[in-house]
């Protein structure tokens, strides 16, 4: 709902969360799931090839680099 004296732009607002599908030949999101959380970055299986990450207050910028690296070389 809408709170007096407040304008926000839905356009603008970017969240935590972030949606994303499994396209790697071979792989379905339980495996995307499984190797990632052996490399200590946990994501959530939706349905089907969905996946869903999220960060939050203890996640760290530096968290972030890492599971970026984690992603580029799992799936390189």
């Amino acid at each position: 709902g809408e709170i007096p004296g407040i304008e926000i732009n839905p356009e603008r607002v970017e969240t935590n969360i972030i949606y994303f599908k499994v396209k790697k030949r071979g792989w379905d999101a339980r495996r995307v799931v499984e190797e990632l959380k052996k490399r200590g970055v946990l994501i959530l299986r939706i349905q089907g090839s969905l996946l869903r990450a999220v960060t939050h207050l203890d996640v760290s910028e530096n968290d972030i680099e890492k599971a970026i690296l984690v992603f580029k070389k799992l799936f390189s």
